[in-house]
């Protein structure tokens, strides 16, 4: 018996008596957002990628960021994205999780 439930964009699994998420793709996922060197102005491209690691920080347990974020490095290598620019984003992204929590946490 398979101890996962895929629902919508999150894999919901059974881990002991615990239950944990995913990131999920259906099968006929094909990996493609907007192009880089499409005509749209940068602040969507770069929108994009704040929305990608959004759903790696907001639908997947800890356990599994490594994992995704290889995941979305290589679908916006795909779309032309720039590894300066992902790693750019990726960073702010992290720093704003981070200064969320400090913030969070002397409430």
């Amino acid at each position: 018996m398979d101890d996962k439930l895929n629902f919508l964009d999150v894999c919901i699994i059974k881990k002991g008596n615990s239950l944990i998420h995913n990131w999920y793709h259906k099968p006929t996922f094909s990996g493609r957002y907007l192009n880089y060197f499409f005509r749209h102005p940068l602040c969507q491209k770069v929108g994009t990628i704040i929305g990608l690691i959004d759903r790696v920080l907001s639908l997947s347990h800890p356990m599994f960021h490594q994992e995704n974020f290889e995941a979305i490095i290589k679908i916006l290598i795909n779309n032309g994205y720039s590894l300066k620019l992902i790693f750019t984003m990726i960073k702010k992204g992290y720093q704003k999780i981070q200064t969320f929590e400090c913030s969070e946490s002397q409430i």
